[in-house]
């Protein structure tokens, strides 16, 4: 945690409610003032959401390169963000499917047997 005005109030926003959070929660402040707590599972989730009674209104938001749920809200101007969500939202399913997409791909080297030139020389006796 980094110590400016931005953390110091998120602070005020956590200690009403850091005795009902689950145990072994991970907390962070950012830099920006945001509470940030990381879960994995749903349940972990649903102890975090719980501490905020108040909160009617998470958002939540899967990241595509993470490959992991957010949830976000905010209380009292403070961002708070549970991240690294490896499980789904019992609200959602997930649906795999197959897409045809262009991409870039590398061209991959093939070993040939080529005819090229090149000079030696020969100095007969070495004289």
């Amino acid at each position: 945690m980094y110590v400016n005005e931005k953390s110091l109030h998120a602070l005020g926003v956590l200690l009403p409610v850091i005795r009902l959070l689950p145990e072994h929660t991970s907390i962070d402040v950012g830099i920006d003032g945001a509470l940030l707590f990381q879960a994995r599972t749903q349940e972990q989730v649903r102890g975090i959401r719980g501490a905020f009674p108040g909160v009617v209104v998470w958002t939540k938001q899967y990241s595509e390169s993470l490959q992991w749920w957010e949830y976000t809200t905010a209380i009292d101007g403070v961002p708070i963000c549970i991240y690294a969500v490896r499980e789904g939202p019992p609200t959602c399913r997930r649906i795999e499917e197959e897409v045809e997409v262009e991409r870039e791909v590398p061209v991959a080297f093939e070993k040939q047997m080529v005819v090229e030139k090149r000079v030696r020389w020969e100095c007969g006796d070495g004289v």
